[in-house]
């Protein structure tokens, strides 16, 4: 018994591997879509700030960080640093070419670490909502320590994403 369910997962192994082969990825665009979701993100989060930043509260800072992805190549993205106060969280762009989304950003504050993925309306993690929410879904590890969530992330929105920077700052 134990074979023919092996022989049906072999099988369906190789059928989804051929279909990747023959499937047509324009990694140029799929990049460029990422760099234009990753620059908007970093906009939206600035306006998200703009009555601390306007008032000196909070500060920015990009900076361009070098990647290299398998099939992508090197390339230049940007990093976003944000300070409010003594603390500091760091946006760092991970890349395009991750499992299950069209990229990932991890946030890393002085007391704990969040991802943020960026999916697309053919995502398995999409839901049906209207703006404010961006095309990103917020991960947390939870505390029972079994591993990034992402069905139970949340969409990023003006909330959503201030009550993350309390919680990688504070932990």
């Amino acid at each position: 018994m134990a074979s023919v369910s092996f022989d049906e997962f072999v099988r369906r192994e190789n059928q989804a591997a051929r279909a990747l082969d023959q499937e047509q990825i324009d990694w140029q665009a799929r990049k460029e879509y990422w760099l234009n979701q990753l620059r908007q993100l970093f906009a939206h989060i600035e306006e998200y700030l703009k009555p601390y930043s306007t008032k000196g509260q909070v500060r920015f800072e990009e900076r361009t960080v070098h990647l290299n992805e398998e099939f992508i190549g090197s390339y230049s993205a940007p990093e976003l640093l944000i300070t409010i106060g003594s603390k500091t969280i760091r946006l760092e762009p991970i890349g395009a070419n991750v499992l299950l989304a069209k990229g990932r950003v991890d946030i890393e504050g002085p007391l704990a670490r969040a991802q943020l993925l960026l999916i697309d309306n053919s995502s398995q993690f999409m839901v049906e909502q209207k703006h404010p929410y961006l095309p990103w879904k917020i991960l947390t590890p939870p505390p029972s320590g079994r591993g990034f969530q992402p069905l139970d992330a949340e969409l990023v929105d003006r909330d959503n994403f201030l009550n993350l920077l309390q919680e990688v700052a504070n932990g």
